[in-house]
């Protein structure tokens, strides 16, 4: 082993570096080794290397997490070396061992594409991707670029990241997450259809609440999935987007319409989300610059509105509406 304990995983979960997972019926690993050119043991040792992230696996380690021998791995990682998929490299820690480094196309140079085939007539499409999760990041940048008219030009990790890396990359849509470090998906994509019009945003979340799909088609978003669709379902409504539809999980479109709008002002809901770690009123007041009555008339009224006994209760019903 490489001396790090890892989590045991089978090959189904340890393909979710490139499909989160298969479990979610995104693509199958047959599917997926058939478009990359390689076979299906190649295709699962591939995602122990991108679970692994940023942290080199050894071959040892690969060989005995994959269940392989160590001639059989020494097979896959030529064939993966050959493809571009990864690479080995010296182990400074032990110059007898060797460590495996993902070596995807898309994480050496998000800017360039992987030069492949394009569909005659059909234009490619710039995406920049907004997703904290690596591994979610880096499924999604994988299973698009198998589409010939995809090309992800740019990755980020943080909601702050967004507006400057677009300005950077031009895309043509951006996906963006909703809970992100650095802000949410919901007010980024206010700022990137104020910064680059242009750009067409599509949300894509673990969220499917009401709320946020109301926030987020009013903050300028074209598009609405919930993360465990199927891939190609995400792509249809990349395109349509594109061609000027406003594209929503359908029962999440039901539920909203059932839901009926936010009843919380922004400033109730500035309120409400200061007390959601359990601040006090006299806490809240200075953060915001407000009285303390104003503060206690406003949590009075958040509590009225979500039917609620207490502060905590209103947010608690706030953040599964998506009001906050």
């Amino acid at each position: 082993m490489d001396g790090k304990p890892r989590p045991e995983a089978t090959p189904e979960q340890a393909l979710a570096g490139m499909d989160q997972l298969i479990a979610l019926s995104l693509v199958g690993q047959h599917d997926i080794a058939q478009r990359l050119g390689l076979n299906v043991t190649d295709v699962t040792c591939l995602g122990f290397i991108l679970a692994a992230g940023d942290d080199p696996i050894s071959a040892g380690a690969l060989a005995e997490q994959a269940g392989l021998t160590t001639g059989a791995v020494t097979g896959v990682l030529n064939r993966l070396e050959r493809a571009g998929y990864a690479h080995r490299q010296p182990d400074p820690a032990d110059r007898r061992r060797v460590r495996v480094v993902a070596d995807c196309p898309h994480r050496r140079d998000p800017a360039r594409g992987r030069g492949r085939r394009r569909t005659k007539g059909r234009p490619v499409t710039r995406v920049l991707i907004a997703e904290d999760q690596t591994m979610m990041r880096d499924a999604l940048t994988v299973l698009l670029d198998l589409e010939d008219d995809f090309e992800v030009v740019a990755q980020v990790a943080t909601a702050d990241e967004i507006v400057p890396a677009a300005l950077r990359a031009k895309p043509d849509v951006a996906l963006l997450d909703i809970e992100m470090p650095g802000g949410s998906g919901l007010d980024a994509t206010a700022d990137l259809r104020a910064a680059l019009p242009g750009c067409v945003v599509v949300i894509v979340t673990t969220f499917g609440r009401p709320g946020y799909l109301r926030r987020a088609l009013d903050a300028g978003a074209r598009g609405f999935v919930v993360k465990d669709r199927p891939v190609g379902e995400l792509a249809q409504a990349i395109r349509r987007v594109l061609a000027g539809e406003v594209v929503v999980d359908p029962a999440l479109a039901t539920a909203a319409l059932s839901a009926g709008p936010n009843p919380l002002t922004p400033r109730e809901r500035d309120v409400l989300a200061a007390a959601a770690d359990g601040s006090t009123a006299a806490d809240i007041s200075r953060r915001l610059h407000l009285s303390e009555s104003t503060v206690r008339n406003h949590l009075s009224a958040c509590i009225t509105k979500t039917g609620t006994r207490n502060r905590m209760e209103a947010v608690r019903v706030a953040r599964h509406n998506g009001w906050l």
